[in-house]
């Protein structure tokens, strides 16, 4: 099926989907564009056509929490502003980075990679194991694990404060004062 065909028979009900979602009209356009883009690149790799319709809107789930964690990225960003807040930052960067530094020395050059694509430079997922052709779901795994890695490794050298969904909000480190 074309491109053009996927658009004519799956576009209106993806851009209500991805409305529902977002609120917003100009960013489910800009969303529902990006899901047909990928769709575009990647739609010879599908085998079965009568799983074109889960495939897209997985495609626009994904999309769409991509552009919420940038959001949640930006929000952050623009919270940072704020100058008692911006001092309390740099020092948990810094507190951080003295601990991560080493940390990540240790993983293999890939693992770095994906760790600094992923939680620094902010890139989705599917991206990144479609750059790395990487399985979608081993790099999650990957993903998980290096997480979980950096924080035992910070809990065990930092005095980390955690809020309710497990998120690192400050960090106080002996070594770095």
């Amino acid at each position: 099926m074309s491109t053009e065909q996927l658009w004519d028979t799956f576009s209106h009900r993806l851009k209500t989907y991805i409305l529902s979602k977002v609120k917003d009209d100009m960013i489910s356009d800009d969303i529902l564009q990006d899901v047909f883009v990928k769709v575009h690149l990647k739609k010879d790799e599908l085998e079965d056509e009568s799983k074109f319709g889960s495939w897209l809107f997985t495609i626009a789930r994904n999309s769409i929490n991509d552009y919420y964690r940038g959001l949640k990225y930006f929000d952050e960003v623009d919270d940072l502003a704020e100058p008692e807040e911006h001092k309390s930052y740099d020092k948990d960067i810094r507190c951080m980075n003295t601990c991560l530094i080493p940390l990540t020395s240790t993983w293999t050059p890939e693992d770095r990679t994906i760790f600094n694509m992923v939680d620094v430079q902010r890139i989705p997922q599917i991206e990144i194991a479609e750059q790395m052709n990487i399985p979608y779901s081993t790099l999650k795994s990957r993903i998980q694990r290096l997480r979980k890695e950096i924080k035992l490794k910070l809990v065990e050298c930092c005095q980390i404060e955690l809020n309710d969904r497990e998120e690192i909000v400050s960090v106080d480190c002996p070594k770095c004062g």
